[in-house]
Protein backbone atom coordinates (compact mmCIF):
# COMPACT_ATOMS: atom_id res chain seq x y z
CA UNK A 1 0.00 0.00 0.00
CA UNK A 2 2.65 2.57 0.77
CA UNK A 3 4.85 1.67 -2.47
CA UNK A 4 1.87 2.04 -4.31
CA UNK A 5 1.35 5.63 -2.66
CA UNK A 6 4.80 6.50 -3.01
CA UNK A 7 4.68 5.62 -6.91
CA UNK A 8 1.52 7.85 -7.41
CA UNK A 9 3.02 10.69 -5.42
CA UNK A 10 6.35 10.37 -7.86
CA UNK A 11 4.12 10.40 -11.15
CA UNK A 12 1.73 13.10 -9.79
CA UNK A 13 5.35 14.71 -9.28
CA UNK A 14 6.54 13.87 -12.80
CA UNK A 15 3.41 15.03 -14.39
CA UNK A 16 3.27 18.50 -12.74
CA UNK A 17 7.29 19.06 -13.40
CA UNK A 18 6.13 17.99 -17.21
CA UNK A 19 2.97 20.36 -17.01
CA UNK A 20 5.02 23.04 -15.22
CA UNK A 21 8.01 23.49 -17.34
CA UNK A 22 6.75 23.09 -20.48
CA UNK A 23 6.85 25.65 -23.56
CA UNK A 24 3.82 25.66 -23.80
CA UNK A 25 2.72 26.42 -20.14
CA UNK A 26 5.34 28.75 -20.01
CA UNK A 27 4.20 30.93 -22.70
CA UNK A 28 0.19 30.43 -21.80
CA UNK A 29 1.49 31.73 -18.34
CA UNK A 30 3.37 34.79 -19.64
CA UNK A 31 0.97 35.77 -22.01
CA UNK A 32 -1.81 35.35 -19.30
CA UNK A 33 -0.10 37.52 -17.11
CA UNK A 34 1.37 40.05 -19.95
CA UNK A 35 -2.84 40.32 -20.22
CA UNK A 36 -3.66 41.43 -16.59
CA UNK A 37 -0.38 43.69 -16.91
CA UNK A 38 -1.82 45.53 -20.19
CA UNK A 39 -5.41 45.65 -18.73
CA UNK A 40 -3.80 47.42 -15.17
CA UNK A 41 -2.12 49.50 -16.95
CA UNK A 42 -4.84 50.94 -19.33
CA UNK A 43 -7.19 51.02 -16.15
CA UNK A 44 -5.21 53.19 -14.17
CA UNK A 45 -3.97 55.40 -17.03
CA UNK A 46 -7.67 55.83 -17.56
CA UNK A 47 -7.47 57.59 -14.02
CA UNK A 48 -4.29 59.16 -14.04
CA UNK A 49 -1.34 57.22 -12.81
CA UNK A 50 0.38 60.88 -10.86
CA UNK A 51 -3.41 60.98 -9.11
CA UNK A 52 -3.19 57.16 -8.14
CA UNK A 53 0.78 57.61 -7.25
CA UNK A 54 -0.61 60.28 -5.29
CA UNK A 55 -3.25 58.90 -3.83
CA UNK A 56 -1.40 56.24 -2.35
CA UNK A 57 -1.86 55.30 1.49
CA UNK A 58 0.20 57.28 4.03
CA UNK A 59 -1.48 55.74 7.24
CA UNK A 60 0.83 53.18 8.52
CA UNK A 61 -1.45 50.54 9.78
CA UNK A 62 -2.79 50.18 6.51
CA UNK A 63 0.90 48.29 5.82
CA UNK A 64 1.07 46.71 9.16
CA UNK A 65 -2.48 44.87 8.61
CA UNK A 66 -1.07 43.98 4.83
CA UNK A 67 1.90 42.86 6.88
CA UNK A 68 -0.73 40.60 9.46
CA UNK A 69 -2.66 39.56 6.10
CA UNK A 70 0.74 38.15 4.11
CA UNK A 71 1.87 36.36 6.94
CA UNK A 72 -1.24 34.67 8.30
CA UNK A 73 -1.91 31.69 6.76
CA UNK A 74 2.15 30.07 6.77
CA UNK A 75 2.44 30.77 10.29
CA UNK A 76 -1.15 29.16 10.53
CA UNK A 77 0.66 26.32 8.73
CA UNK A 78 3.52 25.86 10.79
CA UNK A 79 1.15 25.38 14.49
CA UNK A 80 -0.50 22.78 11.95
CA UNK A 81 1.75 20.71 10.61
CA UNK A 82 4.21 20.79 13.86
CA UNK A 83 0.52 19.16 15.84
CA UNK A 84 0.45 16.52 12.98
CA UNK A 85 4.28 15.61 12.49
CA UNK A 86 5.30 16.08 16.29
CA UNK A 87 8.63 18.17 14.92
CA UNK A 88 9.90 21.41 15.69
CA UNK A 89 9.04 23.59 13.01
CA UNK A 90 9.13 27.57 13.73
CA UNK A 91 12.51 27.52 11.90
CA UNK A 92 10.98 26.53 9.27
CA UNK A 93 8.78 29.13 8.82
CA UNK A 94 10.63 30.65 5.90
CA UNK A 95 10.28 27.26 3.63
CA UNK A 96 6.26 28.12 4.46
CA UNK A 97 6.36 31.76 3.31
CA UNK A 98 8.06 30.56 0.18
CA UNK A 99 5.54 27.78 -0.30
CA UNK A 100 2.72 30.25 -0.51
CA UNK A 101 4.70 32.39 -2.85
CA UNK A 102 4.61 28.79 -4.86
CA UNK A 103 0.78 28.64 -4.91
CA UNK A 104 -0.02 32.47 -5.29
CA UNK A 105 2.57 33.51 -8.02
CA UNK A 106 2.54 30.36 -9.98
CA UNK A 107 -0.39 27.72 -10.28
CA UNK A 108 -2.63 27.01 -7.12
CA UNK A 109 -1.41 23.98 -5.34
CA UNK A 110 2.11 24.19 -6.95
CA UNK A 111 3.58 24.86 -3.52
CA UNK A 112 1.97 21.55 -1.97
CA UNK A 113 3.81 19.42 -4.72
CA UNK A 114 7.32 21.07 -3.70
CA UNK A 115 6.26 20.73 0.22
CA UNK A 116 5.82 17.62 -0.29
CA UNK A 117 9.49 16.10 -1.37
CA UNK A 118 10.49 18.82 0.60
CA UNK A 119 9.60 17.43 3.57
CA UNK A 120 10.80 13.97 2.91
CA UNK A 121 13.89 15.17 2.39
CA UNK A 122 14.44 17.53 5.19
CA UNK A 123 12.33 16.06 7.57
CA UNK A 124 12.65 12.76 7.29
CA UNK A 125 9.07 11.75 6.99
CA UNK A 126 7.86 8.79 5.17
CA UNK A 127 6.03 9.14 1.63
CA UNK A 128 2.43 8.48 3.35
CA UNK A 129 3.09 10.44 6.56
CA UNK A 130 4.02 13.51 4.05
CA UNK A 131 1.33 12.84 1.31
CA UNK A 132 -1.53 12.49 3.95
CA UNK A 133 -0.94 15.10 5.88
CA UNK A 134 -0.72 17.20 3.50
CA UNK A 135 -3.81 16.52 2.10
CA UNK A 136 -5.83 16.09 5.00
CA UNK A 137 -4.83 19.59 5.32
CA UNK A 138 -5.78 21.08 2.01
CA UNK A 139 -9.13 19.63 2.47
CA UNK A 140 -9.90 20.95 5.71
CA UNK A 141 -8.89 23.98 4.86
CA UNK A 142 -10.68 24.30 1.19
CA UNK A 143 -13.83 23.22 3.89
CA UNK A 144 -13.27 26.58 5.97
CA UNK A 145 -12.85 28.43 2.71
CA UNK A 146 -15.59 26.82 1.12
CA UNK A 147 -18.01 27.55 4.24
CA UNK A 148 -16.64 31.78 4.26
CA UNK A 149 -17.33 32.20 0.44
CA UNK A 150 -21.01 30.25 0.97
CA UNK A 151 -21.79 32.97 4.05
CA UNK A 152 -20.15 35.87 1.75
CA UNK A 153 -22.56 35.04 -1.04
CA UNK A 154 -25.71 34.64 1.06
CA UNK A 155 -24.69 38.13 2.55
CA UNK A 156 -24.01 39.57 -0.94
CA UNK A 157 -27.69 38.20 -2.01
CA UNK A 158 -28.85 38.73 1.07
CA UNK A 159 -27.87 43.19 1.76
CA UNK A 160 -29.04 43.22 -1.78
CA UNK A 161 -25.78 43.74 -3.16
CA UNK A 162 -26.56 41.62 -6.29
CA UNK A 163 -27.76 44.51 -7.84
CA UNK A 164 -24.05 45.39 -8.42
CA UNK A 165 -23.64 42.67 -11.23
CA UNK A 166 -26.27 45.00 -13.66
CA UNK A 167 -23.34 47.68 -13.53
CA UNK A 168 -20.27 46.29 -12.72
CA UNK A 169 -19.96 44.17 -16.11
CA UNK A 170 -19.90 40.46 -17.26
CA UNK A 171 -16.44 40.22 -15.57
CA UNK A 172 -17.93 40.72 -11.53
CA UNK A 173 -20.83 37.68 -12.72
CA UNK A 174 -18.78 35.52 -14.72
CA UNK A 175 -15.95 34.97 -11.50
CA UNK A 176 -19.27 35.20 -8.99
CA UNK A 177 -20.71 31.81 -11.52
CA UNK A 178 -17.42 30.27 -11.70
CA UNK A 179 -16.47 30.56 -7.69
CA UNK A 180 -19.54 29.49 -6.44
CA UNK A 181 -19.91 26.67 -9.18
CA UNK A 182 -16.28 25.19 -7.79
CA UNK A 183 -17.23 25.59 -4.34
CA UNK A 184 -20.44 24.24 -4.28
CA UNK A 185 -19.26 21.22 -6.05
CA UNK A 186 -16.06 20.92 -4.12
CA UNK A 187 -18.00 21.49 -0.61
CA UNK A 188 -20.22 18.63 -2.20
CA UNK A 189 -17.72 15.99 -3.12
CA UNK A 190 -15.78 16.37 0.18
CA UNK A 191 -18.96 16.15 2.63
CA UNK A 192 -19.86 13.19 0.22
CA UNK A 193 -16.48 11.35 0.53
CA UNK A 194 -15.18 12.84 3.60
CA UNK A 195 -14.27 9.26 5.83
CA UNK A 196 -12.59 8.33 2.93
CA UNK A 197 -11.08 11.45 1.82
CA UNK A 198 -9.59 12.50 5.12
CA UNK A 199 -7.12 9.96 7.00
CA UNK A 200 -6.59 12.24 10.12
CA UNK A 201 -7.29 10.92 13.62
CA UNK A 202 -11.41 12.74 14.08
CA UNK A 203 -9.45 15.11 16.55
CA UNK A 204 -6.71 16.00 15.04
CA UNK A 205 -9.09 16.76 12.21
CA UNK A 206 -11.42 19.34 14.43
CA UNK A 207 -8.52 20.45 15.84
CA UNK A 208 -7.31 21.88 12.13
CA UNK A 209 -10.48 22.94 10.63
CA UNK A 210 -10.49 25.17 13.85
CA UNK A 211 -7.67 26.38 13.30
CA UNK A 212 -8.55 27.16 9.24
CA UNK A 213 -12.06 28.59 10.22
CA UNK A 214 -9.90 31.00 13.11
CA UNK A 215 -7.50 31.74 10.17
CA UNK A 216 -10.01 32.50 7.21
CA UNK A 217 -12.52 35.29 9.18
CA UNK A 218 -9.56 36.84 11.16
CA UNK A 219 -8.08 37.34 7.68
CA UNK A 220 -11.35 38.15 6.08
CA UNK A 221 -11.63 40.86 8.75
CA UNK A 222 -8.37 42.12 8.61
CA UNK A 223 -9.13 42.71 5.04
CA UNK A 224 -12.07 44.63 5.29
CA UNK A 225 -9.87 46.95 8.04
CA UNK A 226 -7.41 47.56 6.11
CA UNK A 227 -9.69 48.92 3.34
CA UNK A 228 -11.56 50.54 5.74
CA UNK A 229 -8.30 52.48 6.77
CA UNK A 230 -8.18 54.41 3.78
CA UNK A 231 -11.84 54.94 3.03
CA UNK A 232 -13.44 54.30 6.84
CA UNK A 233 -16.58 56.64 4.81
CA UNK A 234 -17.23 53.23 3.34
CA UNK A 235 -20.12 51.25 4.59
CA UNK A 236 -19.39 47.62 5.21
CA UNK A 237 -22.09 46.39 2.48
CA UNK A 238 -19.47 47.56 -0.05
CA UNK A 239 -16.33 45.62 1.18
CA UNK A 240 -18.65 43.16 1.62
CA UNK A 241 -18.92 42.63 -2.57
CA UNK A 242 -15.14 42.96 -2.54
CA UNK A 243 -14.55 40.35 -0.28
CA UNK A 244 -17.18 38.10 -1.76
CA UNK A 245 -15.65 38.51 -5.29
CA UNK A 246 -11.90 38.18 -3.62
CA UNK A 247 -13.09 34.90 -1.92
CA UNK A 248 -14.65 33.05 -5.33
CA UNK A 249 -11.45 34.12 -7.01
CA UNK A 250 -9.65 32.17 -4.64
CA UNK A 251 -11.93 29.40 -5.26
CA UNK A 252 -11.36 28.99 -8.58
CA UNK A 253 -8.23 26.16 -8.88
CA UNK A 254 -5.31 26.88 -11.38
CA UNK A 255 -5.45 30.34 -11.85
CA UNK A 256 -2.12 31.93 -12.28
CA UNK A 257 -1.57 35.02 -9.64
CA UNK A 258 -4.81 35.20 -8.30
CA UNK A 259 -3.70 38.52 -6.67
CA UNK A 260 -3.12 40.21 -10.22
CA UNK A 261 -6.12 39.46 -11.20
CA UNK A 262 -8.08 40.39 -8.03
CA UNK A 263 -6.29 43.81 -8.86
CA UNK A 264 -7.77 44.26 -12.18
CA UNK A 265 -11.64 43.37 -10.92
CA UNK A 266 -10.52 45.60 -8.24
CA UNK A 267 -10.13 47.90 -10.00
CA UNK A 268 -13.52 47.76 -12.59
CA UNK A 269 -15.45 47.79 -9.83
CA UNK A 270 -13.82 50.94 -8.46
CA UNK A 271 -16.95 53.25 -9.58
CA UNK A 272 -19.07 51.43 -6.93
CA UNK A 273 -16.92 53.27 -4.06
CA UNK A 274 -17.49 56.43 -2.86
CA UNK A 275 -14.84 57.54 -3.01
CA UNK A 276 -12.37 59.55 -5.47
CA UNK A 277 -10.92 56.81 -7.72
CA UNK A 278 -7.74 57.71 -7.70
CA UNK A 279 -8.12 56.92 -3.83
CA UNK A 280 -9.58 53.86 -4.67
CA UNK A 281 -7.38 52.65 -7.52
CA UNK A 282 -4.23 53.92 -4.96
CA UNK A 283 -5.19 51.59 -2.10
CA UNK A 284 -5.46 48.27 -4.60
CA UNK A 285 -2.95 49.19 -6.51
CA UNK A 286 -0.48 49.76 -2.97
CA UNK A 287 -1.53 46.40 -1.74
CA UNK A 288 -1.29 44.61 -5.04
CA UNK A 289 2.13 45.66 -5.73
CA UNK A 290 3.30 44.97 -1.65
CA UNK A 291 2.04 41.31 -3.02
CA UNK A 292 4.26 40.95 -5.53
CA UNK A 293 7.26 42.93 -4.07
CA UNK A 294 6.48 40.82 -0.79
CA UNK A 295 6.66 36.97 -2.99
CA UNK A 296 9.57 38.37 -5.02
CA UNK A 297 11.57 39.30 -1.82
CA UNK A 298 10.36 36.08 0.52
CA UNK A 299 11.63 34.27 -2.88
CA UNK A 300 14.94 35.55 -2.75
CA UNK A 301 16.00 35.76 0.71
CA UNK A 302 14.55 31.98 1.26
CA UNK A 303 16.65 30.20 -1.18
CA UNK A 304 19.52 31.79 -0.20
CA UNK A 305 18.85 31.44 3.50
CA UNK A 306 20.39 28.38 5.67
CA UNK A 307 17.32 27.65 7.41
CA UNK A 308 15.41 26.51 4.73
CA UNK A 309 18.29 24.51 3.68
CA UNK A 310 19.10 22.49 6.95
CA UNK A 311 17.81 19.33 8.23
CA UNK A 312 15.86 18.31 11.02
CA UNK A 313 17.20 15.14 12.53
CA UNK A 314 14.81 12.47 11.32
CA UNK A 315 14.74 11.31 15.52
CA UNK A 316 14.02 15.17 16.40
CA UNK A 317 10.56 15.97 17.74
CA UNK A 318 8.92 18.23 19.80
CA UNK A 319 7.90 17.75 23.39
Amino acid sequence: MMQKIKNTGVKLHGLFHIFSQSKATLWLRLGFLLAVGVYLYLKISKIGWAEVITALPGNPAFYLVFVLIYLALPLFEVVIYQRLWKRPLWHYAPFFLRKQVYNAALIGYSGEAVFCFWAQSKLGLTTRSALMAIKDNNILSAMASNSATILLVLAFIGTGQISWLNTSGNSFGLYIGFGLGFTLMSSMAVYCFRKKLIAMPGRDAVIVLAIHVFRVFAVMLLQALQWSIVIPQAPFSVWLAFLTAQFLMTRIPFLPNKDLLFLGLSLSLAGMVDAPSAVVAGMFLASGALTQASNLVVFLVTSLTETVSSEVKPGESIA
